[in-house]
Order: structure tokens, then sequence, then C-alpha cells
């Protein structure tokens, strides 16, 4: 294999993987950190929550809520933290939390 062919062999790899790391990444839902956290308050729509947080790992209807919840990971958390956004029938944020996933 000449030069040329092992750079494009190497590109193609690279490309990917970074693709299986996005696609996975999509599929699953989207871990956060902290600072995002912060960014979510009561009132927020489903959509304003989702351009911050991106896609929940988890979209579920709890009893006693009369609204979805979305879940999100935290990032850098042991033992598997969860954020929990709280929606109202009309898709307006009404409380949000933390609680462990294990």
């Amino acid at each position: 294999m000449n030069q040329h062919s092992q750079v494009t062999v190497s590109s193609l790899l690279l490309a990917g993987g970074l693709l299986a790391t996005v696609t996975a990444q999509a599929a699953g839902g989207f871990s956060i950190d902290r600072s995002q956290e912060a960014q979510i308050a009561p009132g927020m729509s489903a959509d304003a929550v989702r351009s911050i947080l991106g896609r929940p790992e988890r979209i579920e209807h709890f009893s006693g809520l009369s609204g979805q919840t979305f879940t999100y990971y935290l990032r850098g958390t042991p033992g598997g933290t969860g954020f929990d956004v709280d929606f109202d029938t009309q898709g307006q944020v009404v409380s949000v939390g933390e609680r462990d996933l294990t």
C-alpha cells in the first residue's frame, strides 16, 4: 500500500469511529453536566429544554404527575444520577430534580 492509500484508510477509519460515537450518543439520549442542569427552570417549554439539553435518555409518565418527565444522565456522578424535568399537560416545566438511578 502506498502512502496515499494509508492516509485514506486511516482517514476513513477515524471518520467511521467518530460517526459510530455520534450515532451511539444520539440513539441513547444525551448525558449532561450540572452547568446545563442549572439552565432549566419552571415555565420553560419542552422545546426550550431540548434545545439546551438535547434529546432525553427517557421520556416517562409517572403516576401522580399530569405531564411527562424527561430524564437525562448526569456526567461525572458516581453510581448513576438522573436529572428529571417534569412537565404539566401544556408542556411547561413544573419541577426539576436529581435522583439516584441505581
